[in-house]
């Protein structure tokens, strides 16, 4: 075979694509803020509406700080400000 570096690695791309479900992979693709962000945003949903219930829809993840978008039980949308290590500095219901 002339080219088995260049097989195996389209091989290895194929069970890569083969083994990412839609579900999976927009997850990843959505959420790349901190856990420590994405928890403390839930929680300061949660303490301005204690029946909130909040999920996060996504979060994305930058030096200053993670942007962290949720959706509470009551179909409220939420846009929250933490920093990295999950200090909450700004949260508002977006319309």
């Amino acid at each position: 075979m002339k080219y088995p570096a260049a097989l195996v690695l389209m091989a290895g791309l194929a069970l890569g694509v083969a083994a990412c479900d839609d579900t999976t992979c927009s997850e990843t693709a959505m959420r790349s803020g901190t856990p420590d962000a994405e928890s403390a945003c839930i929680s300061a949903v949660n303490r301005n509406r204690p029946s909130a219930n909040a999920t996060v829809t996504n979060s994305d993840f930058s030096a200053a700080g993670t942007t962290v978008m949720l959706t509470s039980s009551d179909g409220d949308n939420w846009r929250c400000l933490a920093s990295n290590d999950g200090i909450v500095e700004g949260l508002s219901i977006v319309e």
